[in-house]
């Protein structure tokens, strides 16, 4: 981030929404000149994952199939089948992209 960005303008030149740029860097605790930014390769969210998520809960709550978010080529790694391919196992504190997820908060979209 530089000296006169703001998150409208730095979404403006990634060409994602700023809507997608805050909620990728929601864990951040500040945004200020030097900050390095997540920037997401398209509009989406990331989800933090915690212990006891679901992703068919985390699917419903960013409004997409469980599919979009095992399938996302960024999750590769981070997602594993379980032994005998029933399910699948993440860890916790592992950051997810949900490609076309919109936001909890409101229900708002992340293209705008």
């Amino acid at each position: 981030m530089r000296k006169g960005d703001n998150l409208f303008i730095i979404a403006e030149r990634f060409h994602i929404s700023s809507v997608a740029l805050l909620w990728a860097n929601r864990y951040l605790p500040d945004l200020y000149p030097g900050t390095r930014l997540r920037v997401p390769p398209v509009d989406g969210v990331y989800h933090r994952w915690r212990a006891g998520d679901d992703l068919a809960r985390v699917a419903e709550e960013y409004g997409v199939e469980v599919a979009d978010i095992v399938s996302w080529p960024g999750n590769v790694g981070i997602i594993e089948r379980k032994p005998g391919g029933k399910g699948y196992r993440i860890k916790a504190g592992a950051k997810l992209f949900i490609s076309g997820g919109v936001t909890p908060e409101g229900g708002r979209s992340c293209k705008e």
